[in-house]
């Protein structure tokens, strides 16, 4: 669930870049059982045995490691040479590919396979696990 986004303005880039480094400061000055229990009221489906590596994965996380996004989506999907699957979830469950751009992303290279996965928002493999491992098993049985 790639963040299909548009190029941005330098100003809205450093605005979503300044977002994204409090979020980043906010998670690292929680406790551990603290960001354990954020994690849990935002993602309550989850099976309780992510948040270990989820947790950890949040105080890793480089506060100026956000892409700038200054090329378009779709000119780096144009160059995608080898068979792909995009994985995403469901745009109102906080997938950051909405059907449009999946469609889009098809329609742009043929190469292209996309998935939508139900119940799932922007951690597909934690929302639904077993959708997602059938997705691959078909993709790659046909490749």
């Amino acid at each position: 669930d790639p963040p299909l986004v548009p190029p941005m303005t330098p100003e809205a880039r450093a605005r979503r870049l300044q977002t994204f480094r409090e979020q980043v400061a906010r998670f690292r000055s929680m406790t551990e059982a603290e960001l354990r229990a954020f994690g849990m009221r935002q993602s309550p489906s989850w099976d309780p045995a992510e948040f270990p590596a989820w947790v950890q994965s949040k105080r890793q996380v480089d506060a100026e490691a956000l892409p700038l996004l200054n090329v378009a989506w779709q000119e780096d999907f144009r160059g995608i040479r080898s068979p792909t699957l995009l994985i995403h979830g469901e745009s109102d469950r906080g997938s950051m590919v909405s059907q449009v751009q999946a469609r889009e992303a098809c329609e742009l290279n043929p190469v292209i396979r996309s998935v939508r996965i139900p119940g799932a928002g922007h951690n597909v493999r934690r929302e639904n696990f077993a959708d997602v491992l059938l997705a691959v098993r078909s993709f790659l049985a046909e490749v």
